[in-house]
This record gives C-alpha cells, structure tokens and sequence, in this order.
C-alpha cells in the first residue's frame, strides 16, 4: 500500500502531516511513503530526512494517487488539493 503526504495548501500552514520519524514504521511494516516534495519545508524538514528514513520524495499527483493520503487539512477541490471520492476526514 502506498501512503501519500502532500504538501500543505494554505500559505501560512507550517504543519506537515507526516515527519521523517513517523514514515519510518509504516516502511519498516512494508508500506511505501511518497512524500511531495518539499512538503515539510515550512515545518524545516527537508527532503533528504525524509529519503534518508525511507520515503520517495513525488510530485504532488503521486502524494494524492496514493491508496492512503495523510493530510492537515482536507481536501477540497481547489488548487492542488483534489476532491477525493471516498474521503473520510478523522477529528
């Protein structure tokens, strides 16, 4: 199973749903982490930590085709957030 971790959309959000010390279980329990890039930037986690705990830095279609998406913020359609059918969103 794939799980996506987009970058945050809105400007002034610098929370990032995923760091590099979390994707490292879900790899280590066979999942594939496809982290956009640049996604924790703002929360000043860059790219290299999270490859060098497993993930594979994508574009931000790879992070959202993923069969599990972990977001902030939820999705609405607009910029490059897609509507997701299916969504569930969790408090």
């Amino acid at each position: 199973m794939r799980i996506g971790v987009p970058k945050e959309s809105l400007p002034d959000d610098t929370r990032v749903a995923a760091t590099p010390a979390t994707v490292k279980r879900p790899i280590g329990l066979g999942y594939e982490e496809l982290v956009e890039s640049d996604a924790g930037e703002r929360a000043t986690l860059d790219d290299a930590a999270y490859s060098k705990s497993g993930a594979k830095i994508t574009s931000v279609a790879d992070a959202w085709a993923a069969e599990l998406v972990l977001d902030v913020n939820a999705p609405n359609g607009q910029g490059n957030r897609p509507a997701v059918r299916g969504c569930g969103t969790a408090p």
